[in-house]
This record gives structure tokens, C-alpha cells and sequence, in this order.
């Protein structure tokens, strides 16, 4: 339901004011970039803001895999896919080259890369990344890149790594998450007894949360029932941050046979626990019913913790129920947008009414995904006015999404996207010119980004033709990502484009992991590991 998720957000925030990218065209480059989402924070950091989530997000709500190639067929041009040929034969001897780079950020771009071919013939050089590489960073991304490839192949290096109580707590951490991630019979097996309350408790506090919060990971919450036994241990009654965790996961796991534990760790000692229990009620949203969603109500009324309440609104918008929508007419009427997805009308005048930049961001995310005629034109008006870097970026995103058909607006964006040195509406408005369905004008960008000036511009550039991007792009980026002569900097995002390329997944799997957890939630391994992606 991103519709309610994405307005709901803005009313509880304040956004941010735009801070421009310090100058980095000095050797002296960040290390760890690849640790933010996107290309942020070009905003003061928010975690509550939806500008952040949706970072984390945008793949599972703008469904580019399904859109791009409808909207190429719309424009009457042609979508070519990379195929498995082009994978192993083009892609993965330069990622396995990139391997040998001295930077670590390229040497953890190329290896997510590689474990998101979907290819065998990629985890080997992968797994002795994640054996050997000097840098623990490297090695605790590589770990977690096994779990990413989705691949059975993976489970007896992910196994033996989280088995060894030589290696590091982060490795082995990450080991079990990736586990969770592959969640076929074996990684089950190895997490399942992991859960057990004695081998839990001999293990140290990143471990014991790492495991509870790989249980969630697979897929229709197989180890539920396990979940549920813990639930009631002697352990978790003394460690809040693992009832907190063993929530999130029982959401994640999305079973009804969760909610009655779910529903009743809102009434924890413990505010995180709370927060979590709520964050998990919305996870398991499409399965509460109406007796569940009525006591909701009466909680979201009472609750005094505005994380809690928030989470609980969330939960009863995707609920569908009819005493959700009973309740939230008339509490949220101040907000007019709580109508059937058909009803544009009341969007349309908050998007009128509102002074305030991200709400206004955010209804036309909506009224774009909603696909609304009658939001074209106030949208378009509103994109040739606006100067700022970060509405300018969503508005031209907008624009993609509803694809006027009057006028010509991928002329206008591409002058735009020529004109820009804000990498926001370089990223954005990339994607909105995808949507557009101009090929021939993504091809023309592409061609030219060694000629782009500006490090992080030229990133920012590569970045975004990734998510675009189809067959075409291959050579361009590959072009790019192994120029020596070429910044770090830039090569690693060429690479991570590469990685977006070539995934043959609908969403990348980094989409199961940041769906339900909120980017405050306050419980240490999730912080450290969100870090990570």
C-alpha cells in the first residue's frame, strides 16, 4: 500500500534542507561510501523521513522490472535484457579483474556484483573473498553477498563460516543472516538449531541477535513455530534487544499464527520492544483480522509513544479491514487523502494547498504511482517551477511515472539531466526518463559518461543508467568500471550499477531486508548491519 505508506510518512516529518556534496575531486575520497543508501544524506539525516525509506525501498514500490520494458513498448522502442551468456561471459571477468583492485570500496562493489549474477561459476571467487581478503570490511560484505546470490551453492561456505568460533563476531553474524537470506532445507537446519535456547545462550550478544533475526529472513516464516518457543524462554524474559528482534522477525515471517505473541509484546516493559511489536503488526498487516485490528484501534488512540501510534496506523491502513477504515476516516481527516485509490480528487488539493516541500514530494510520488490523468498537468506545472535539488528530483520521478502523453516531456528532462550538477535529480530524473520509455535518449547518456564532469556526478550518472538500464548499458559500464584511470569513487558505483543490471530478480534482495525495519530502530546489530547495506 505505498500510497498510504509514502503520505502518511510526510505528516511526521520536517524534511530537510538541502546540503551540497562537498567537494571531492581531490584524491582523498570517502571510504565506505557504499555503506549509505543511494548517494545520501543530501538532506539532514532523518531516519523517520519517507525520503529514506523510500531509498531503501524505491525498487519493491516503482516495480521498474515489470514498468520499464511496458513503457519502452509504449514509446515503440526496443528492451533488450541481459541475458545469462552476458553474464558469465562479458560481466564476470571484469568483476573477478575489479577483485584484485587496492581500494576496498571496489573491491566490495565487484563482489556483490558477482554474487547478484545468479551465476555458480561467481561464488567461488566470492567465497574466497570472504576467506581472505585483507580488509575486514571486504570480508564481512562478501560473507553477506553469499546470502544475496540466493543460491544453494552458498550454504556449506555460509555454514562452516558461521560454525567457525575462530573467525570475528561480524563474519559469522553476517553468515547467519546470509543463511536466512538462502533459506532452503539446510540453511534452515543450521538456523534452526541455532534458535535453540542453550546454543543461544553460550553465544555472544551480536550472535544471539543475528540469529533471531535471521529466523525471519526466509521465506512464509518457516521457523515460526521455533520463533514462538523462544518467545516464552527464560533468555528472551531477560534480554530486551532479543524480544525486540524475535518481533521483527515474526513480522517478517508474515504467519497469523504470530500475531497473538506479536499483539502482546505491545504491552512490553520495554519501549523498543514495543516500537518493534508495532513495526512487526505492520509486517503482518494482511493477515490481522477485524477482532485484531479493532484492538488496534483502541491502542493507537491510547499509545503515548509516537513511534508506536505511527507504526499502528501504518498497520491498519495495509490491513484493509473495515474498522481500520472506520477509524481512520475520521481520525486522520486533517490529512484528505484516506479515500479509494480511484479518488485522486483529495490528493490533488493537499498537492495544491501544501507549501511544505517533502509532503509535496510525497503526494506526487502517489498521484504518479496511482498513474492519474487528472494529476498530470498541476505535476508538470509544478516541475518547471520548482528549483530545488531534492523536490526537482522527485517531481521529475513523478512526471515519469504518470508519462504525459501531451508534449514532449523526455525532451525536457533530458535538457535537464544535461543542465544539472545535483546528483538527486541526476538519479531521479534518470529514472523518470526510464519511465518515459526514451531509450535512445538513455543510450545517448550512457555514451557519454567518461565525458561527464564531476566525480561524484559521473557516479551518480552510472548509478542511476544501472536501474534503467537494459543490454545497452553493459558496454558503457563495463568501460567504465575498469578504466584505470578512472576514480575509485566512480568505478565502485559503475560496479554496483553493474550489479543492478544484471540481477535477474524482480527486486533485489536487499528488499527483504529493509521492507519492515524502521532506520531508528534501536537495537544494536540492526544499526551495525543496515551500516552494511
Amino acid at each position: 500500500m505505498p500510497l498510504l505508506l509514502l503520505v502518511v510518512a510526510t505528516l511526521w516529518i520536517h524534511g530537510g534542507q538541502y546540503q551540497p556534496p562537498p567537494d571531492i575531486t581531490l584524491p582523498e575520497l570517502p571510504e565506505g561510501v557504499l555503506a549509505q543508501p543511494g548517494f545520501g544524506p543530501l538532506q539532514r539525516f532523518d531516519p523517520q523521513a519517507w525520503e529514506w525509506w523510500f531509498e531503501f525501498n524505491q525498487e519493491a514500490v516503482l516495480d521498474l522490472r515489470a514498468r520499464l520494458p511496458a513503457r519502452a513498448a509504449r514509446r515503440g522502442a526496443a528492451w533488450q535484457p541481459v541475458t545469462d551468456d552476458d553474464r558469465l561471459r562479458l560481466v564476470m571477468p571484469r568483476l573477478v579483474e575489479a577483485l584484485r583492485d587496492r581500494n576496498r570500496d571496489v573491491r566490495s562493489a565487484a563482489t556483490m556484483a558477482l554474487a547478484r549474477l545468479r551465476i555458480p561459476d561467481a561464488l567461488g571467487p566470492v567465497a574466497i573473498v570472504a576467506e581472505s581478503d585483507r580488509d575486514l570490511f571486504v570480508r564481512t560484505l562478501a560473507v553477506l553477498a553469499l546470502g544475496f546470490s540466493g543460491r544453494a551453492e552458498a550454504v556449506e561456505t555460509l555454514s562452516r563460516l558461521y560454525a567457525d568460533t575462530d573467525l570475528s563476531e561480524e563474519v559469522r553474524s553476517h553468515a547467519i543472516v546470509g543463511l536466512g537470506l538462502i533459506g532452503d532445507a539446510a540453511a534452515l537446519g543450521v538456523i534452526s538449531g541455532a534458535l535453540d535456547e542453550k546454543a543461544l545462550a553460550k553465544q555472544g550478544n551480536v550472535l544471539q541477535a543475528s540469529v533471531v533475526y535471521a529466523a525471519g529472513l526466509p521465506r512464509d516464516g518457516p521457523l515460526t513455530t521455533e520463533l514462538l518457543q523462544l518467545i516464552g524462554s527464560h533468555l528472551l524474559r531477560r534480554e530486551a534487544q532479543l524480544r525486540a528482534l524475535a518481533a521483527v522477525a515474526l513480522g517478517q515471517g508474515g504467519r497469523p499464527e504470530a500475531v497473538p505473541a506479536v499483539q502482546a509484546l505491545l504491552s512490553d516493559d520495554d519501549s523498543q520492544v514495543r516500537r518493534s511489536a508495532a513495526m512487526a503488526l505492520e509486517a503482518l498487516a494482511p493477515v490481522l483480522g477485524e477482532d485484531v485490528a479493532a484492538a488496534l484501534v483502541e491502542r493507537a488512540d491510547d499509545d503515548n509513544d509516537l513511534a508506536v501510534r505511527l507504526a499502528l496506523l501504518r498497520a491498519l491502513g495495509r490491513s484493509r479491514t473495515t474498522a481500520a477504515r472506520e477509524y481512520l476516516r475520521p481520525s486522520l481527516v486533517d490529512a484528505r487523502y484516506l479515500h479509494e485509490a480511484a479518488d485522486v480528487a483529495p490528493l490533488l488539493e493537499l498537492l495544491e494547498s501544501t507549501r511544505e516541500p517533502s509532503l509535496r514530494s510525497a503526494i506526487a510520488i502517489a498521484l504518479g504511482l496511482l498513474e492519474a490523468d487528472d494529476a498530470v498537468e498541476p505535476i508538470v506545472a509544478l516541475w518547471e517551477r520548482e528549483q530545488a535539488p531534492l523536490p526537482r528530483g522527485y517531481l521529475s520521478l513523478a512526471v515519469g511515472l504518470l508519462d504525459p502523453r501531451q508534449g514532449d516531456a523526455a525532451v525536457r528532462l533530458d535538457e535537464i539531466l544535461r543542465d544539472t550538477h545535483d546528483i538527486e535529480v541526476i538519479r531521479l530524473g534518470t529514472l523518470g526518463l526510464g519511465l518515459l520509455g526514451a531509450r535512445d535518449r538513455l543510450d545517448a547518456l550512457a555514451a557519454e559518461l567518461p565525458a561527464v564532469p564531476g566525480v561524484i556526478e559521473r557516479a551518480a550518472r552510472a548509478f542511476a543508467l544501472g536501474q534503467v538500464g537494459d543490454r545497452r548499458m553493459l558496454g558503457p559500464l563495463l568501460d567504465l568500471a575498469g578504466d584505470p584511470e578512472e576514480q575509485p569513487y566512480v568505478r565502485a558505483y559503475a560496479l554496483q550499477a553493474l550489479a543492478d543490471l544484471c540481477d535477474p530478480r524482480p527486486l533485489p534482495p536487499h528488499g527483504r531486508l529493509s521492507r519492515h525495519v524502521a532506520l531508528d530502530h534501536d537495537v544494536g546489530f540492526l544499526f551495525e548491519f543496515y551500516r552494511t547495506l
